[in-house]
């Protein structure tokens, strides 16, 4: 049974659709106009996806927060799967070194990164739609450096008109959804094509990391909108981008 989609900015049912990228996100206009300036900067992407590369190898589609610029990017991650010999389970790994390298003077270095998980949007109080697995630098500038040329210039502007403080990341953030386990070692999990549902969800977790002031605040905020806008709810297996049978949607402008 196909869960209902659900508003990106609240847990009510989403009613409106993008008419770029066609997919349902919001409740009202309220809702979309106040996140009118980050949908700006993701719709591009999701509305003229890259073309998937020709190859055997399995590659899914990731949300990358580039370093030097200010939209967000989709790009193709190649997968590499192995089958563990004593348990006979496959587990997949994700290369994600291509996204992290950098030139340094007439040679170029790459950072090994570091993931981090998410399975819960504490922002909006309920489930990720996908586990997500967010990948960083913990040391982009070579050293602990917190000068403003290192930080990541893609998540500062989706930041921009929202009330922080946030969490700063240094380098390029790339994002991966996954398949939530079934059980320990069982079924760990697999890659699967990000959706534009998965990138609110990280841009959440991003904007919030080890920020336990900046998610009270958008808590109290959602709270204030009224009983009902931020309750638990059952973790949504899909999200539909089209209307369900014999209903409508509308869509909206972005100003």
């Amino acid at each position: 049974m196909d869960k209902v989609p659900l508003c990106a900015q609240c847990n009510n049912r989403a009613e409106l659709s993008c008419p770029d990228c066609h997919v349902l996100l919001y409740c009202s206009g309220t809702c979309a106009a106040g996140d009118a300036s980050a949908h700006q900067l993701i719709c591009p992407a999701f509305a003229l996806p890259p073309a998937k590369p020709i190859s055997e190898q399995k590659h899914v589609l990731g949300i990358l927060f580039p370093s030097e610029a200010t939209a967000p990017a989709l790009v193709w991650v190649k997968i590499d799967g192995f089958v563990d010999e004593d348990t006979g389970i496959s587990f997949q790994e994700a290369e994600t070194a291509p996204f992290f390298s950098r030139s340094g003077g007439v040679e170029e270095a790459t950072v090994t990164p570091e993931a981090l998980h998410c399975e819960r949007n504490r922002v909006r109080n309920r489930e990720t739609r996908s586990m997500l697995e967010v990948w960083h630098a913990t040391s982009w500038s070579g050293q602990e450096s917190k000068s403003s040329s290192g930080e990541n210039k893609c998540i500062r502007a989706l930041a921009a008109g929202r009330d922080g403080p946030f969490h700063r990341f240094e380098g390029p953030v790339l994002v991966l959804a996954m398949t939530r386990p079934t059980g320990f070692m069982v079924d760990p999990g697999a890659y699967q094509d990000s959706q534009l549902y998965d990138f609110w969800d990280a841009l959440d977790f991003v904007l919030d990391h080890g920020n336990d002031l900046h998610a009270r605040k958008i808590q109290e905020a959602l709270n204030s909108l009224g009983d009902g806008r931020a309750p638990e709810i059952p973790t949504p297996q899909a999200v539909e981008t089209s209307p369900l049978a014999g209903e409508t949607s509308e869509s909206f402008e972005i100003a």
